[in-house]
């Protein structure tokens, strides 16, 4: 009897553990944020965020050219980054990353400076000044896809069932006990 109720124990909690979705396959994304400086003396960049993964290299020394900070994202959600350069000038940014049904990742960045959304990250020195930046374009609302296909509704099913089971043999155990 106590062999019979312990093996019934495990397969409802076994059902109860694989109801949780598993992302170890997701693959990550690598994400290229650009900085422009337009200078002709030398100018650092620094990366940071306090709810992100930072990349390998978190400063970068610029004059007249661009660069990029590669980061290593793997999960669908917003990551949010300040870049700050050697006067304290600093652009905010988001990487949207979005996970289609295949569980293929893609990203979308965008970045603010002093209230403003930019289309480049671009830092403008010796009085020059950059060229005037594009609107930016509303778009569709859309839902995000985390890459889970759980249906939740049939490992409920199967639970349900396997409980109606399990009481059903223990009824059955416990009448020929008798």
């Amino acid at each position: 009897m106590r062999f019979i109720r312990n093996a019934v124990f495990a397969c409802i909690a076994g059902m109860c553990l694989m109801c949780v979705p598993v992302h170890a396959d997701t693959p990550s994304l690598s994400v290229n944020i650009p900085v422009i400086c337009e200078s002709k003396s030398v100018h650092t960049f620094t990366i940071s965020s306090n709810d992100a993964p930072l990349p390998e290299k978190t400063e970068m020394t610029l004059n007249n050219s661009q660069g990029n900070f590669t980061v290593i994202l793997s999960e669908p959600k917003n990551y949010h980054y300040a870049i700050t350069d050697d006067q304290k000038d600093t652009c905010e940014v988001s990487v949207f990353v979005t996970s289609d049904k295949s569980g293929k990742l893609s990203f979308e960045l965008t970045a603010t400076k002093d209230g403003k959304y930019k289309k480049d990250i671009i830092y403008s020195y010796d009085g020059s000044k950059p060229g005037k930046p594009e609107p930016v374009k509303k778009k569709k609302t859309f839902v995000i896809n985390t890459g889970d296909s759980t249906e939740i509704a049939k490992w409920c099913a199967g639970l349900g069932i396997s409980a109606v089971l399990a009481i059903t043999l223990l009824k059955k155990v416990k009448n020929n006990e008798k």
